[in-house]
């Protein structure tokens, strides 16, 4: 355990001194590895910068950090346009996994990032687009403790999505790893409509002043989530919340509204939409199903289209699963429901889905 007075010095170093580490990590090694950006962060277990400076260890001892050069690629979703920083942290990877090292930078995912850990076998987990500052993950003191920190929707960047990705790795060996950094959030998208009104007694109208959203929105999901997630927080319980929707940094991943009318002739919208995953078996009151929206005015009348997102019943994975692109076409051919809870019956629209995963193509290198 550290003494008083080791907390002493870790804050004083922390306050006065940091500012002349982050200056003197930022300028170093560029001729050969290009730009290494590395800041630095004070943990209860230890203190890690670059080589040849501090760290610090529960014991309170101080020793020198090793750096390993290991070769690391990270991968990322075509349809991400930036990185706008990363947070890397290494672990122990025996039966405690405890924190070895953090680090963040403000990359933009063309550096060659340097991670600098001691040897051994090591987790690497990396979070991209976190908005989360150092003070935000002084609580990290091993693996599973990654487990009690949530990403916010109402935070994401469509350009700049929250992203994390694992690897395990031999700090020491030349050898290639590989992580991908994948989307926490998946991508609801409207690709097409029109109205069929064939045989109605309102064939030839159109539908006005047409809004799509998501209702029964998870926002909140836990960075190290994956497979069945239950949904941990609603937004736009049960109907559009317009509250809701301007908490949102970016309202337009969850509420969009269309310029033009929608007739028989197919319009492409190439709306797209994000939520967190969202996998409960059976709908409830805490778990209500994710439904995709479509809301508008036939013959100055408003309706609703309620579409539960990829609960069709025909296929495994029901629900909304990380890191997946549910892609819609859709044709109505009736009037909608008169509120928005209710989900429309299939007689009433056609629907074309696509469920696919984001590509993961670029990389770039991350030295170890």
């Amino acid at each position: 355990m550290t003494t008083n007075n080791t907390d002493s010095n870790r804050e004083k170093m922390f306050s006065s001194d940091s500012t002349k580490l982050d200056t003197h990590i930022s300028t170093r090694s560029k001729p050969v590895l290009g730009t290494i950006m590395t800041l630095t962060c004070l943990f209860p277990m230890l203190f890690c910068s670059c080589r040849d400076s501090l760290i610090f260890f529960d014991n309170g001892t101080e020793k020198q950090s090793i750096t390993d050069s290991v070769s690391l690629t990270i991968t990322k979703g075509v349809e991400i346009t930036c990185i706008k920083g990363l947070d890397i942290f290494t672990f122990d990877d025996d039966r405690l996994m405890r924190l070895d090292s953090y680090q963040s930078t403000d990359a933009s995912g063309f550096e060659r990032i340097g991670i600098h850990s001691r040897s051994g076998n090591k987790i690497v987990f990396i979070c991209a687009n976190s908005k989360t500052d150092r003070y935000g993950w002084s609580d990290i003191t091993s693996f599973p403790s990654l487990d009690n920190h949530s990403a916010d929707l109402t935070k994401e960047d469509p350009q700049a999505l929250f992203m994390t990705g694992t690897c395990h790795v031999e700090a020491g060996k030349s050898m290639l790893y590989e992580v991908d950094l994948r989307p926490l959030a998946s991508e609801i998208c409207l690709r097409s409509i029109s109205c069929d009104f064939t045989g109605k007694s309102y064939a030839g109208s159109v539908l006005k002043n047409v809004s799509v959203y998501l209702t029964n929105v998870n926002s909140q999901c836990s960075i190290t989530a994956d497979g069945t997630v239950m949904p941990a927080q609603i937004v736009n319980n049960g109907r559009l919340n317009e509250d809701d929707v301007a908490g949102f940094e970016y309202p337009e991943i969850i509420f969009r509204r269309l310029k033009q009318s929608v007739g028989s002739r197919k319009v492409t919208t190439d709306i797209r939409l994000l939520c967190y995953p969202n996998a409960a078996d059976r709908e409830g009151p805490g778990s209500p199903f994710t439904r995709l929206v479509i809301e508008g005015e036939i013959d100055g009348k408003t309706y609703w289209w309620p579409i539960e997102v990829n609960r069709d019943g025909n296929g495994e994975d029901e629900g909304i699963f990380r890191n997946r692109r549910y892609v819609y076409d859709i044709v109505i051919r009736r009037k909608g429901m008169t509120d928005p809870e209710t989900p429309i019956a299939t007689e009433d629209i056609d629907i074309s889905i696509e469920t696919t995963t984001w590509n993961e193509k670029e990389s770039y290198p991350v030295v170890f």
